[in-house]
């Protein structure tokens, strides 16, 4: 009977360190997993969800994550639209537990970056502000939009740009730009 005590003890711390291995090597397989999120794949499974944002330059804002691209985020505050480069945030607060990766999100929206975004902003000649990671704002309407820059001729947020044909056009590589909040009509 003290044998079949021993050998029954064994087995028991047997199995106790086998489930302890297991949970051990659960916990280092996530630890691992989690290490491979990028950025935006945190902000994609945030999506509709009212975030607080903080850029580079201090901006704050707070509202409904629209849209993430793979190199920038949308804000939607009410009252106006926020193109957020991924590069200009400084922190979020209110994201969600949930991670979607570009895969699955599908190869179009995966693939439709910041300089596509805000050549649309462009084509529609909306006025908008930029506002630079040094916390400088600056309104306008966008004129041509590069692989890194903008090119954005300068007015006040209330004049047309027809009205301002004739002035400067001031160029912004994306790595100053904080945010780019389109203005209501």
């Amino acid at each position: 009977m003290r044998w079949e005590d021993l050998f029954a003890d064994l087995e028991r711390q047997w199995e106790a360190l086998g489930e302890s291995d297991r949970q051990a090597e659960v916990a280092e397989r996530t630890r691992a997993e989690f290490a491979r999120v990028r950025l935006v794949d945190r902000l994609r499974g945030s999506e509709a969800r009212e975030v607080g944002l903080v850029t580079r330059g201090g901006q704050e804002l707070t509202g409904e994550l629209s849209r993430v691209g793979p190199d920038f985020v949308l804000v939607s505050t009410g009252r106006h639209e926020c193109v957020v480069p991924v590069d200009a945030i400084r922190s979020v607060r209110g994201l969600g537990t949930a991670t979607v990766s570009a895969e699955a999100v599908g190869p179009v929206q995966a693939r439709l970056g910041l300089a596509s975004v805000l050549r649309t902003i462009a084509a529609d000649r909306s006025v908008v502000t930029v506002v630079t990671t040094d916390d400088r704002a600056v309104s306008g309407t966008l004129q041509r939009v590069g692989s890194d820059f903008v090119e954005l001729l300068e007015h006040p947020v209330d004049e047309t740009a027809r009205a301002a044909q004739g002035r400067g056009l001031t160029l912004m590589p994306f790595v100053v730009v904080a945010l780019v909040r389109r203005e209501s009509p």
